[in-house]
């Protein structure tokens, strides 16, 4: 690994496996039955029609003709490749330079089905280094020749997606009531305890070996981070619910993912570790192209999730659109 400073103080590398030469940049072909996509909702609280092979017909405007794959399960297969085929270089890497911090940024472009075929693609990493050093490593995902997501996976010393954020003070988080509004403010709060057996089905939904984070006869408990991250889908929803919106006849999809994770909190966690989620938004973005026409915004939720006194496990923006938006 080389690099020289530009005069801006930031170089990008080319980061190369323990061998010298990268292994990445091949596809490799994956398929989510309905059954997968079943073990996966059940497994993080999610109800959302779309998932659902009794219900998904009866969402309006729903062009898909089928159940879709939830972006949670696609978040966690990238983040399985990445960390199962991660370099000795970069594990050295983040290590020597304190990359304490995962980042997910995803953009989703068109939605796969269950019963899809589809590929993955990972490229080689490279370290931009300078103020803050960042690993960052280009992800795809495509379907027939077409992207369903595109992305990167940035480690770094800092979190990148909502950095000031400050809840340690907020009152309220462990006394008010699962799935309410927190009084005084606009965070809508939902409670989850996490467990190994959730988990694991997440990961079998999700076609992850689970068998590389969690070995009870091993004493390897490992939760990924998408594991947490992903009871946001049905937290979104039942914040929804509260707000009155009728989901069936004014129906939301993802388009965008901005998720920072602490890697020290997520990699403590423990069975029955109590995790709460807060909520807020939304509010008016700018459309996300090319999945939706140009003319109408998308909302943004800010997301947080909390462990033990309040410390940020994960910071995340979701970006939703209306399904009656979709440009195919």
């Amino acid at each position: 690994m080389s690099g020289k400073l530009s005069a801006s103080g930031s170089a990008r590398v080319r980061v190369a496996s323990a061998t010298g030469t990268s292994t990445r940049g091949q596809p490799s072909a994956f398929r989510f039955g309905q059954f997968h996509v079943d073990v996966a909702r059940n497994s993080s609280d999610d109800f959302n029609p779309l998932h659902d092979p009794k219900k998904w017909d009866s969402v309006q405007d729903n062009p898909f003709g089928a159940p879709i794959v939830s972006v949670f399960q696609m978040q966690c297969l990238i983040e399985y490749l990445l960390r199962k085929g991660r370099s000795a270089t970069e594990s050295r890497i983040i290590e020597q330079r304190n990359l304490g911090f995962c980042n997910y940024h995803f953009t989703f472009t068109r939605f796969l089905r269950a019963g899809d075929r589809f590929e993955v693609r990972i490229q080689p990493s490279t370290l931009n280094f300078g103020a803050g050093d960042i690993l960052s490593t280009r992800v795809f995902i495509r379907q027939g020749g077409k992207i369903i997501a595109a992305g990167a996976v940035r480690e770094s010393t800092s979190p990148l997606c909502l950095p000031v954020a400050q809840l340690s003070e907020l009152p309220g988080i462990e006394t008010e009531a699962d799935l309410t509004y927190i009084p005084d403010t606009e965070y809508f709060l939902k409670r989850i305890y996490l467990s190994t057996a959730n988990a694991k089905n997440f990961l079998s939904g999700s076609l992850v070996d689970q068998a590389y984070y969690f070995d009870e006869v091993e004493d390897r408990v490992n939760f990924p981070d998408m594991v947490p991250v992903s009871f946001l889908s049905s937290a979104l929803f039942e914040k929804n619910i509260a707000d009155n919106v009728d989901f069936r006849r004014h129906p939301l999809v993802h388009a965008r993912h901005s998720i920072s994770v602490d890697q020290s909190l997520a990699r403590d966690l423990q069975n029955n570790d109590r995790l709460n989620l807060l909520i807020t938004g939304p509010e008016e973005a700018p459309p996300v192209a090319p999945l939706s026409r140009s003319q109408v915004p998308a909302q943004r939720y800010d997301c947080f999730g909390l462990v033990r006194d309040h410390q940020l496990l994960f910071r995340a923006q979701a970006f939703l659109v209306p399904l009656a938006a979709l440009r195919f």
